[in-house]
C-alpha cells in the first residue's frame, strides 16, 4: 500500500460516514487483490437479492452491498464522472429501498436494509448539495426518506 492511500478500514470509515465521496482517495489500487469492479458489484447484488430473506446473513451482505457501492462511486468521483458517481449511489440505494419497503420480507432483513440505506441517502444528499442545480434531486431523496421512516406494517 502506498504511504500517501489511507489504510483500508479508515477510507471505509470514512466512505460510510457520508464524507463528501470525492475527496476520498480510493482504498485500494486499481491492481490491487481487493479492488472492486462493477462485475463484482453485479455478483454481490444478484447474491443479496436472493438471500434477502435470511436474517443470519442481511448484516454483513448490506454492509457488503454498501461499502462495494460506495468505493465504485467514490473512484468514479475520483475521476471527475459525478454522473457515473451518482448512478452508482442511486443504485445501492434503489437495490436496498426495494427490500426495504418489502413487507413480505422480515422485519430484521427490512431494518438492516433501512440501516444501510441511511448511509446512501447520506452521501447522496452531500452530493446534491454541492452540485448546483441538486435541489430538485435533494428534494426527492428527502421526501423518499421521510416515506421510509413511516413504520412498516
Amino acid at each position: 500500500m502506498h504511504a500517501s492511500q489511507p489504510a483500508p478500514e479508515t477510507a471505509v470509515t470514512e466512505r460510510a460516514s457520508g464524507s463528501v465521496l470525492s475527496a476520498i482517495p480510493s482504498p485500494y489500487p486499481t491492481d490491487h487483490p481487493l479492488a472492486v469492479s462493477a462485475a463484482d458489484f453485479d455478483a454481490l447484488e444478484q447474491r443479496f437479492e436472493q438471500t434477502i430473506s435470511q436474517p443470519e446473513i442481511i448484516n454483513e451482505l448490506a454492509d457488503t452491498l454498501l461499502d462495494y457501492g460506495l468505493i465504485l462511486a467514490s473512484d468514479a468521483g475520483q475521476r471527475g464522472l459525478t454522473r457515473l458517481q451518482e448512478s452508482w449511489l442511486r443504485r445501492v440505494y434503489r437495490t436496498l429501498l426495494r427490500q426495504c419497503i418489502n413487507t413480505t420480507l422480515p422485519a430484521p432483513c427490512r431494518t438492516a436494509c433501512a440501516n444501510a440505506l441511511y448511509q446512501v441517502a447520506f452521501a447522496l444528499r452531500h452530493l446534491y448539495a454541492a452540485r448546483p442545480g441538486g435541489e430538485r434531486s435533494l428534494r426527492t431523496l428527502m421526501q423518499e426518506m421521510q416515506f421510509i421512516d413511516q413504520p412498516l406494517v
